[in-house]
């Protein structure tokens, strides 16, 4: 038996490196010896294989999980998928179930991970083929025959780039993120040069992956219902000049309307817990690098977004991205080691030294964390549904946790509005975090990380009432560049809690935590 569960092991341990940051591997859960989930590249679904001792002689309980398929259909591809294990009993099979499960997903019209996207095209063949073969193929031809070009996203990209009407803050990009599913992004946040020419920096994404381009609030292209209203390429009657001169009328009609939500909500939730604006994507080892700044200095609300932020240059707040699926709690490591925390009083010291108004953004002590994640919890059932999902998951955690401490060293800046110390990690620190986001998707947590992930720990961040008392958004270089390259300390990764990012804190400085796991204690 222990040779057979040697095998097991040597399986899933080879395809979790087959699916780095989409397999997580649990093991003597109930009478199962393993547990493997996987989400297939580019699907908005997980495949969990259960392995009992027994196994490869005995096949898999298999199940599948996915917002973007009907529970018939689910259904039908577990089924698919228990005939081919036992059609290889004795041999090693979840790769290949794997394969076969994404083989079906694809033939079966799943593309995006957005519910009810997939291809019109697709979904009618897809219906067409259960009524037999032989019209399948009459009938795919019809369709194609009609079907008329439509451009390009690199089209829309050369479009909103080159064309002086349009302002690109005002478009939104929909993409696939492997993770996650579905994402969007405000369009100025991406480097759209050639993906292969750009550094680890910046945010760039391959083309192939955008699903639809939004103006403001409506989807402007679509891929997946062949949608153009930028060209009008598909034969509709409008295009982008048409719908921003729609919107353009419709807000004129609501403008006293906002006008009264931006008095009312201007000054709200200074101390938002958001990813402080990072526009960045890393892979691999993270060296702490900065971040390209923005192509606009118009930092509209976009996902994960921070409200702080959220100004124009003449400081109105814009209602449009008023609680755009914002954030509200998040997963952090929380920084206690003493030579940090002296280390970043002193640069704190310093900045105040020099300028005393920014007293009110230093983040205090007590409230030093590294975030991993940002959720959106909204109400009570969602927030126990979170806290059990890591309890659950809490030696699994405790396992993949690195076991080098993480070191800060450096001082950088976002924007010039946010200082923070820079993060560097071990090659285990990235899959950790992609681990933890795995988990608590799978749990059905809605994960709100509106951009990629760098770490890092906030030293000051500006705000906006402070920020007219000023006369500016930014933090003069001078305040921190003299600690470029500080040495802060060493943070152990001893656990992790989940935080919300109300403004109320802990009597210890912390923030509310309705959950912390600590690794360093047994079951």
């Amino acid at each position: 038996m222990a040779e057979v569960n040697n095998q097991q092991a040597e399986e899933a341990a080879a395809i979790k490196a087959a699916h780095p940051g989409r397999c997580r591997v649990m093991t003597y859960v109930g009478r199962f010896s393993h547990v493997i989930t996987v989400q297939p590249m580019n699907m908005d679904a997980t495949i969990k294989f259960q392995l009992e001792a027994s196994y490869p002689s005995k096949v898999p309980t298999v199940t599948v999980r996915s917002e973007a398929v009907t529970d018939d259909d689910k259904i039908e591809l577990q089924q698919h998928l228990t005939e081919e294990a036992e059609a290889s009993l004795n041999t090693p099979m979840i790769q290949t179930l794997v394969d076969k499960a994404t083989d079906w997903l694809k033939s079966n019209g799943m593309r995006s991970g957005k519910p009810g996207r997939s291809s019109d095209v697709n979904s009618a063949s897809r219906h067409r083929g259960k009524k037999g073969k032989g019209k399948k193929k009459i009938a795919d031809e019809v369709v194609v025959e009609k079907l008329v070009s439509m451009k390009t996203a690199d089209d829309v990209i050369k479009r909103i780039m080159w064309d002086g009407s349009l302002q690109s803050d005002d478009f939104l990009v929909g993409y696939w993120d492997r993770f996650r599913g579905i994402m969007e992004k405000y369009f100025s946040a991406f480097s759209w040069e050639d993906i292969a020419s750009v550094d680890y920096t910046v945010l760039a994404i391959p083309k192939h992956r955008i699903q639809y381009f939004k103006y403001k609030t409506e989807i402007v292209w679509d891929k997946g219902s062949r949608l153009d209203n930028v060209f009008g390429s598909t034969g509709g009657k409008l295009t982008i000049t048409d719908v921003i001169e729609r919107y353009e009328r419709n807000r004129q009609n609501q403008a006293q309307v906002e006008d009264h939500d931006e008095d009312k909500d201007v000054d709200e939730d200074e101390d938002s817990d958001s990813d402080d604006g990072i526009t960045v994507t890393i892979g691999g080892i993270s060296n702490g690098a900065s971040t390209q700044r923005p192509t606009s200095d118009t930092n509209h609300y976009v996902a994960g977004g921070n409200k702080e932020n959220d100004w124009h240059d003449d400081d109105k707040f814009n209602p449009f991205w008023k609680d755009k699926l914002r954030p509200n709690y998040f997963i952090a490591v929380r920084v206690t080691d003493h030579e940090v925390m002296e280390n970043l009083e002193s640069v704190q010291d310093y900045i105040l030294k020099n300028e005393p108004r920014y007293s009110s953004c230093c983040i205090p002590g007590g409230a030093l964390h590294i975030t991993l994640c940002t959720l959106g919890l909204d109400t009570p059932e969602q927030v126990s549904n979170a806290v059990r999902a890591l309890k659950t998951m809490k030696s699994d955690l405790a396992a993949s946790a690195p076991k080098e401490p993480l070191k800060l060293v450096g001082v950088a800046n976002f924007f010039n509005r946010v200082v923070y110390a820079k993060v560097q990690c071990s090659e285990t620190f990235i899959p950790f975090v992609d681990h933890i986001k795995l988990c608590m998707n799978e749990a059905g947590v809605d994960i709100r990380d509106g951009y990629e992930f760098i770490p890092h720990m906030t030293i000051m961040k500006t705000t906006r009432p402070v920020s007219r008392v000023m006369g500016t958004k930014e933090v003069s270089p001078f305040l921190y560049e003299g600690f470029a390259d500080m040495t802060f300390g060493t943070q152990a990764i001893d656990g992790i809690h989940l935080c919300s990012m109300e403004t109320q804190r802990r009597d210890d400085g912390f923030y509310i935590s309705p959950c912390h796991i600590d690794f360093t204690q047994s079951e």
